[in-house]
């Protein structure tokens, strides 16, 4: 604890000693209790006070002051303005200053007083985690964040707190809060993706790295995610298109060998399911079909695989020329986008399963064609009852799924078309 009411004291005793004429009251002439204590060292005493809360424009001002002291009446104005700033953040009675940073930032949350700048309210919500007071941190980090209109960078220290205290729903409303306010910050992108992957929403978790690498190409951290989320959701055919970019991976040797052993125990356990009909379309029914797609609807692929149905449709001719494609959670992002590529199809970029409930209330949108590949252990998305209103047509194995409302159009080897009556 410091005793800060004496030593502004002294400085009120030095600035009655430059107004009764002294000047500016050198060591010389400061009364012969205070001959050890000049001006000068009480000025660093208090500027070391102020830096302490934070305030570090007036602990500079005062270092200065140190050295070149001002005239009496600036001195008394600044020792007063002082006095106000400190006494802000709660000294006791006998005028002595908490300096323990968790007692300071405790005794502003009790009497509610305004908090210092944002480094030292950082620094307060560091020392109340270490000391296992996450609930005082994490209001702590909650008041700044509201008090300065949801800062991005205010909303990121929220975010980190929650995330240290496992608090996954929480710290992903915070980020995607900072995201909405600034959406060019790769860190908290990087920080929703591993949170995603934590909680196994690998889509997601791949939208988000993604949009994290596109303002950080450079980023061995985001790299790393995407390789493991790639890898979490046995996505081995996107890794190895890693593998093949020399930027694709990160540059540590270790990280590259751990995923590399990674991805070998994915091949030898991972599980495939039919990916597309196995017979071709008598002639008849192909030109029959033909006919069914409105140009100007929207091919879904939903858990879709590169070599999968969609690519069984183009090679039946039953996607007219000009349909766009959004393929949505796809087991295999990267290899699907350059198999659509390669097609010559207009591909919208990667979306995660919550684009279905955007689509879903999207009234200039509808979906001519709905192909859902499920790979195995996985579960629908909730937001795809929300579309199937929109849907004209479904292409799916049979049995995975019958919605209401949709009847069976041909049988495709294992595979079914239907369409919706409404």
């Amino acid at each position: 604890m410091l005793e800060l009411e004496p030593l502004l004291h002294r400085l009120d005793q030095a600035v009655a000693a430059a107004q009764a004429g002294q000047g500016n009251a050198q060591p010389s002439d400061l009364p012969a209790d205070q001959a050890t204590d000049p001006l000068s060292e009480v000025c660093e005493q208090l500027a070391d006070v102020l830096l302490g809360q934070g305030l570090t424009a007036a602990a500079a001002r005062w270092r200065t002051w140190a050295l070149l002291p001002p005239p009496a009446p600036q001195l008394a104005a600044a020792i007063a303005e002082a006095r106000q700033e400190l006494t802000r953040f709660g000294p006791d009675p006998h005028g002595q200053l908490p300096v323990d940073p968790v007692a300071a930032a405790r005794q502003a949350l009790a009497l509610q007083l305004d908090l210092p700048a944002a480094a030292q309210v950082a620094a307060w919500a560091r020392a109340l985690l270490a000391a296992g007071d996450g609930a005082a941190a994490v209001e702590l980090l909650q008041r700044q964040a509201v008090a300065s209109g949801l800062k991005p960078d205010h909303c990121n220290a929220m975010a980190s707190a929650l995330l240290q205290l496992e608090q996954w729903w929480e710290a992903e409303r915070w980020l995607c809060t900072s995201l909405s306010k600034q959406r060019n910050q790769p860190r908290p992108w990087f920080l929703l993706a591993r949170l995603l992957l934590q909680q196994g929403v690998l889509d997601e978790a791949f939208e988000a790295v993604q949009q994290g690498l596109a303002r950080d190409p450079t980023s061995d951290w985001g790299r790393n995610l995407r390789a493991r989320i790639l890898l979490a959701g046995g996505s081995w055919r996107s890794y190895d298109l890693l593998t093949a970019d020399p930027q694709g991976l990160p540059s540590d040797p270790a990280l590259r060998q751990d995923l590399q052993d990674n991805a070998q125990r994915h091949r030898l356990s991972h599980r495939t399911a039919a990916d597309a009909p196995t017979t071709d379309l008598p002639l008849g029914e192909r030109l029959r079909l033909r006919h069914l797609f409105s140009r100007d609807g929207l091919v879904v692929v939903l858990h879709g695989h590169p070599t999968g149905a969609l690519h069984w449709c183009l090679a039946q001719e039953l996607l007219p020329e000009g349909l766009e494609v959004q393929p949505v959670a796809s087991r295999e992002p990267l290899l699907m986008a350059e198999a659509l590529a390669t097609a010559g199809l207009r591909c919208r970029s990667e979306q995660s399963s919550p684009l279905l409930r955007q689509l879903a209330a999207d009234a200039n949108q509808s979906v001519a064609l709905l192909v859902i590949q499920r790979p195995s252990g996985s579960r629908f998305p909730t937001a795809l009852g929300l579309l199937w209103p929109k849907v004209a047509h479904l292409l799916a194995p049979v049995g995975l799924v019958e919605p209401p409302g949709f009847s069976a159009v041909a049988s495709l080897g294992g595979w079914q078309l239907l369409a919706s009556s409404q």
